[in-house]
């Protein structure tokens, strides 16, 4: 081997060996914020809607828990808007035939005070699409200042169908 590669291949392990020496260690990242729901026998990532109802009457009313922790080192505000919902982004879009304007929408923490509807006066699931959506001047359901470090806050989310809405509403999503 001449004396010019040996000198080229000294220097580049010299180089390679210490990029190895001096490489920052991989830590595995852990989710800041995880939000997972109740399946009646387990808490799974939250993926996609919570309610996904087919048959639903009136005088039914169809619970969910929802949990958050926050893993981050901070407090962090939890909040819940509307998304994906008939006329999205455009609450002004939702047809009027749309059953969201029949349905009331609980927001509470378990075992806990309403946040939003219930006691704290009666709202259809299209008045929280009007002032929840997701746009730029909606407001948001602040529920929480959740601490950081494994902290967590567990929400129910209760739809109803109100009895007195009858069958009107039969054939409606």
């Amino acid at each position: 081997m001449d004396k010019r590669l040996k000198t080229i291949l000294i220097i580049l392990f010299s180089v390679f060996g210490t990029g190895l020496l001096l490489a920052l260690p991989v830590n595995a990242q852990v989710d800041k914020l995880v939000v997972e729901y109740w399946t009646g026998t387990e808490w799974k990532a939250l993926q996609g809607p919570i309610f996904n109802v087919t048959d639903f009457t009136p005088g039914e009313t169809v619970s969910r828990l929802v949990r958050v922790t926050n893993n981050s080192g901070k407090s962090q505000n939890i909040a819940v808007e509307a998304i994906n919902y008939p006329g999205f982004p455009n609450p002004d879009n939702v047809p009027i035939s749309d059953l969201s304007r029949a349905l009331l929408i609980t927001i509470k923490e378990k075992d806990g005070n309403d946040l939003y509807g219930g006691t704290t006066g009666e709202k259809t699931l299209y008045d929280f699409y009007r002032k929840h959506g997701f746009n730029e001047v909606s407001e948001h359901v602040l529920t929480y200042n959740l601490p950081g470090n494994g902290a967590s806050v567990t929400y129910e989310f209760l739809i109803t169908f109100p009895y007195e809405k009858g069958n009107e509403w039969q054939g409606a999503t």
